[in-house]
């Protein structure tokens, strides 16, 4: 997600793709915040299909915290190989008055 204030959320949304040769249903997605929250515009994806996961960063439930922070995203799925795939998030952030 880069660098950001410490003064509201920031959203990045990033794509998923259905790489098996049968449908792929989206049973449950998570995070490992409650900072962060994050959504998937379908629930069920054809072979090769794809659908959109919008991650959302909240600086503020960490009051004034700043510096580097890891956040996990968990899209659990029927498929019995890998039942769960995971989406690493990255954020710096800053006070609003640096840079």
């Amino acid at each position: 997600m880069g660098t950001i204030p410490n003064t509201q959320p920031v959203s990045r949304t990033v794509t998923i793709q259905n790489a098996g040769g049968g449908w792929l249903e989206i049973l449950g997605v998570s995070t490992s915040c409650g900072c962060t929250t994050a959504a998937v515009n379908v629930g069920r994806l054809p072979a090769g299909g794809t659908a959109q996961v919008t991650i959302t960063f909240d600086p503020t439930a960490h009051g004034s915290e700043e510096g580097s922070f890891f956040r996990k995203v968990y899209i659990r799925t029927n498929d019995p190989a890998s039942p769960e795939a995971v989406i690493t998030v990255h954020v710096t952030v800053i006070g609003a008055d640096a840079g």
